[in-house]
């Protein structure tokens, strides 16, 4: 369809036909104009997907949370252990204290400082645990008790020990409070529980129940075998 205009007198013609590529200008303008049409039309942007893993970085992950949870377990292990160690310990002060230690570590020096092997000079501070533990003396209930009754015992407050003496007789006396603690008979004691008296000939020590009964310094196990 053909219409006519006219500017200035001077006759023009021109068509109604719809351009298909409108020029850049045109669009550019035309979208300056009416932005909100324009910018509705717009196609929304797809978010990017996120791959997935693959097996090797399953495999990794999973290796990493098995470090993970195996390291923690050994860190609630390490805690729990340290509790109960505590607790222990805090036991252990009920049946001796460091001054029991030193008491019976002056003992062994004194009944049997030069005695080998060890586990005999061991048997010395286990007859004081064996008399407390057989009601010996009733009024002798306590390790000091024990070691000071009159007569029984070649023990003097200034006598002298050894490194030696004084971890032999730590290890006995925790030996014997453990014995206490879980009520078993035999925490690696190396005296029998009847045997409560010796006498020495000046090279060993002969260990008795009191009725004629002597032990024959066999140990099912030692523990100080290996302490020199």
């Amino acid at each position: 369809m053909l219409t006519f205009t006219s500017i200035q007198g001077v006759a023009f013609a021109y068509s109604h036909q719809t351009v298909a590529n409108p020029p850049m200008d045109i669009v550019e303008v035309t979208e300056k104009e009416n932005p909100i049409k324009y910018a509705a039309a717009s196609p929304t942007p797809t978010p990017a997907s996120t791959p997935k893993p693959t097996g090797s970085e399953r495999d990794f992950v999973s290796l990493e949370m098995s470090v993970a949870e195996e390291q923690q377990r050994l860190v609630n292990q390490a805690v729990l252990a340290t509790i109960e160690e505590a607790a222990f310990q805090a036991q252990l002060s009920e049946y001796f204290t460091e001054d029991d230690i030193i008491m019976v570590a002056q003992l062994i020096h004194a009944e049997a400082g030069s005695v080998y092997p060890l586990n005999r000079r061991a048997a010395v501070a286990w007859t004081v645990c064996n008399r407390i533990d057989n009601g010996y003396s009733p009024s002798r209930t306590t390790i000091s008790a024990v070691i000071t009754q009159p007569g029984q015992y070649a023990w003097y407050s200034s006598c002298s020990y050894t490194d030696l003496d004084y971890e032999i007789a730590k290890d006995v006396l925790t030996r014997w409070a453990t014995e206490q603690i879980t009520g078993e008979t035999n925490e690696g004691r190396v005296l029998p529980s009847e045997y409560m008296y010796f006498w020495g000939d000046g090279s060993q020590n002969h260990f008795n129940d009191g009725k004629g009964n002597y032990w024959d310094y066999s140990v099912d196990y030692d523990p100080y075998e290996d302490w020199g």
